[in-house]
């Protein structure tokens, strides 16, 4: 009811309205209605949420493919409790993502306190545990349901098949840095229980040789019961050394999440897992994703790649990625089908020193190769050998040394050159041909102009998961469990493009 001139209101009418007027003010503040008084409802749920509501996109999501598409099971004839409705159960979950909660208790206060997710729910209320086990038992559904809405995406013509964006992100764990043990830090750890191992141990023989009451005597409650928990401890360390053997390629072990190793990052060291993705050059919609375990994105391209080209059906034009992903023998298949592969030279990678060689005269590429003698020629025309074959990351590459150190040592540009006494060293890939055709393209102008359009569209999703849904370290343990999470994160993030550029209207009107 709309009030104009509060003053013909009689003190029966303001305590109806509950209106508090301000002394020698002609004005009144709102206190909202009497907890005690009777107030009308709207009759259904449905009235409760705005047409236009992201939530009803959600469930219009969902409920646009079949229980088989999404692989959702049903058993009638279930004898025991009832369960909770699977496809419920899988709204709830990837709409608690969307809205930055992802603890199984938080979904479930939710459940009992939110509209928007009363309304999904149908006014169920699964407690955090049932909430807990449909997500650690439902890792395929969940994965199926993102290849499904990357489809969707394609069929709204929201990708164009043209370039894939690929990049990784280091996310943390659900473990602790001080749980994981490296073969170093084991050999540091037994060395320090030998050495009180060894003390307690002479204690107890001298204490043995003396009399309680002698001034030598140490009194060390329970030795023995110390000694036994030290040794058990030496053991427990010892069985860690052995699987950390067994782990080629891998240099730590976490005791509380075996799956995660330890990656260097800007911040420091973390424990956890190497997240990747791949994005559609039109619109930046997810195409493919994935979780490794491993500390750099080397090697890493074509398989993401040819995922995008699974989960889409569409032979993509090119890709394009950071130096990272530089890895010449895991591009060449993908350059040898004529894809446009544009990837930074490893060279950025290197260290400051190498980088700044990388601007005078004394580059690699300032070297003539002669592929016929499998040599290189220096600027300054004297000859660098084949020496020896490196075995690196996979990757063969030969070293080639100039033939006589003394002729960089009196060499004018010693020191710019190289400042090494033994004289100029260059190394050689098997795919030194592919890894040049690379820079090329890289250097070329198109190819610079596409390489910029990286940053803003892949680098931003990961900006939008960690600092709009807080995507900062996974709550599941294992591998597996990190890649449903990832896998929630990126079903939503496709959905938050949907709703920005067709808008909430058209996604419910089909």
């Amino acid at each position: 009811m709309g009030i104009k001139n509060k003053k013909i209101l009689d003190k029966g009418d303001k305590k109806r309205y509950n209106i508090t007027n301000i002394k020698g003010v002609d004005m009144a503040f709102r206190n909202g209605v009497d907890r005690n008084m009777g107030i009308l409802l709207p009759q259904y749920l449905d009235d409760y949420i705005p047409k236009n509501h992201i939530v009803r996109v959600y469930d219009k999501v969902i409920d646009m493919y079949s229980d088989k598409e999404l692989g959702l099971e049903y058993n009638e004839s279930q004898v025991g409790n009832s369960r909770y409705n699977p496809r419920i159960m899988l709204k709830i979950l990837i709409y608690s993502y969307s809205q930055g909660i992802r603890s199984s208790r938080k979904i479930e206060k939710a459940l009992y306190e939110n509209l928007s997710f009363k309304w999904l729910a149908r006014d169920l209320k699964p407690d955090h545990k049932t909430i807990s086990e449909y997500r650690r038992n439902n890792q395929a559904i969940i994965k199926r349901t993102l290849k499904k809405v990357i489809l969707m995406c394609k069929e709204m013509d929201l990708i164009n098949g043209n370039y894939l964006f690929i990049d990784g992100t280091k996310i943390k764990g659900n473990a602790s840095l001080d749980k994981a043990w490296t073969k170093k830090r084991i050999r540091l750890v037994i060395k320090r229980l030998d050495s009180h191992i060894n003390k307690l141990i002479e204690i107890h023989k001298k204490n043995d040789e003396l009399e309680e009451d002698s001034s030598s005597y140490v009194i060390v409650d329970n030795i023995e019961e110390k000694i036994n928990k030290l040794k058990i401890k030496k053991k427990q360390l010892e069985k860690i050394d052995k699987e950390i053997e067994k782990r080629e390629g891998e240099k730590s072990y976490n005791t509380t999440d075996k799956d995660t190793i330890l990656l260097n990052t800007r911040q420091g060291t973390i424990i956890g897992y190497n997240g990747q993705i791949a994005v559609d050059e039109k619109n930046g919609i997810i195409i493919s994703n994935d979780i490794v375990r491993k500390n750099n994105d080397f090697g890493l391209f074509k398989k993401e790649f040819n995922k995008a080209v699974r989960n889409t059906g569409i032979e993509y034009k090119g890709g394009v990625a950071d130096a990272g992903y530089s890895k010449a023998g895991d591009l060449k298949e993908l350059i040898e089908k004529d894809k446009d592969i544009i990837v930074p030279s490893q060279r950025q990678r290197k260290e400051e020193k190498d980088i700044e060689e990388t601007k005078n005269n004394f580059s690699k590429d300032k070297f003539r190769y002669d592929e016929e003698k499998d040599i290189f020629i220096c600027p300054m025309g004297y000859t660098l050998k084949y020496q020896k074959a490196d075995r690196r990351e996979k990757e063969t590459l030969k070293r080639y040394v100039i033939e006589d150190k003394n002729i960089c040592l009196k060499c004018p540009y010693y020191g710019k050159c190289t400042k090494s006494k033994t004289g100029r060293t260059l190394s050689k890939g098997e795919d030194e041909h592919i890894r040049k055709k690379l820079e090329n393209r890289y250097y070329s102008k198109e190819g610079k102009e596409i390489y910029k359009k990286r940053k803003y569209k892949v680098e931003t999703v990961f900006g939008h998961m960690k600092k709009n849904l807080g995507f900062r370290e996974f709550l599941l343990r294992g591998i597996d469990g990190a890649l449903t999470e990832f896998n929630i994160f990126c079903i939503n993030y496709n959905i938050m493009k949907m709703v920005n550029i067709l808008g909430t209207e058209k996604i419910l009107a089909k």
